[in-house]
């Protein structure tokens, strides 16, 4: 009973809008470069290296209390060869103070070889390398040591707070939706004077016959609270009905 009364109290209070949103809510199939939804974003995603990008259906994430994490659209696929494929898109306003959180659902669909994918808001990456066995900060940064790299088949929702004024950065990895918890890890970064773009790339074929790897790229979000970027649907009437008799219920048992 109170498992479920939590649930959907965290449902009736998720109605914080993120200010940046890309649900990648295109045609399944065709490119991802060369588009330009979403919110918050300036002008469309660019190819910025050698490679090509795909539409493919949208995931889904449900927290460890069962709720959702609210998604629409598809997902994006990053295709290469020999080399790493980088799709970058500005921010229409960029943030340069205060704490930015972020959050990413990945779906690291097929498991071929021992390469590299992960994400950048401005200069600050979050990548997995096939040397490590979890998260690391950037072209050859620290490992995180509490935060595993996704498994074949795993859909994760990656949970990010950057701190400009103090130069740190928080991660949760599959968090409960809209509670802020104790990070999964947290460390310091180089000065950060300017969020003002997003990225994901991923490494293709290299010379020694490693296939590449399928990773999907959805539902990337910045804000300034982790309920906005780890928003659920708003709950229907019935739902508020419920929670109301719930209520009345649990109260008078006390």
């Amino acid at each position: 009973m109170k498992r479920l009364i939590v649930t959907m109290s965290v449902a009736m209070s998720a109605v914080s809008v993120a200010a940046v949103v890309e649900s990648f809510d295109y045609p399944v199939t065709g490119p991802v470069a060369g588009q330009s939804g979403g919110t918050g974003l300036s002008g469309s995603w660019s190819l910025t290296t050698i490679g090509s990008t795909e539409v493919k259906a949208g995931n889904t994430y449900t927290d460890s209390l069962g709720a959702s994490l609210l998604v629409s659209g598809g997902s994006a696929d990053l295709i290469t060869d020999n080399t790493t494929a980088r799709l970058s898109r500005s921010l229409e306003t960029p943030y340069t103070s205060g704490v930015v959180y972020g959050s990413i659902l990945i779906n690291h669909f097929v498991e071929t070889s021992s390469l590299d994918a992960g994400f950048a808001v401005g200069n600050v990456g979050l990548y997995w390398r096939g040397w490590s066995s979890n998260w690391v900060l950037g072209e050859g940064g620290n490992n995180f040591s509490t935060v595993p790299k996704p498994a074949e088949g795993d859909v994760d929702l990656m949970v990010f707070a950057i701190d400009i004024d103090n130069d740190t950065l928080s991660v949760w990895k599959n968090p409960d939706l809209g509670i802020e918890d104790t990070p999964d890890y947290t460390t310091s970064i180089d000065p950060v004077t300017s969020i003002d773009s997003l990225e994901i790339w991923q490494q293709g074929a290299d010379e020694n016959n490693h296939p590449q790897q399928t990773v999907l790229f959805d539902e990337f979000r910045l804000g300034t609270s982790f309920a906005e970027v780890t928003p659920i649907p708003e709950p229907t009437t019935a739902l508020l009905g419920v929670v109301g008799l719930l209520t009345c219920f649990s109260r008078r048992r006390k």
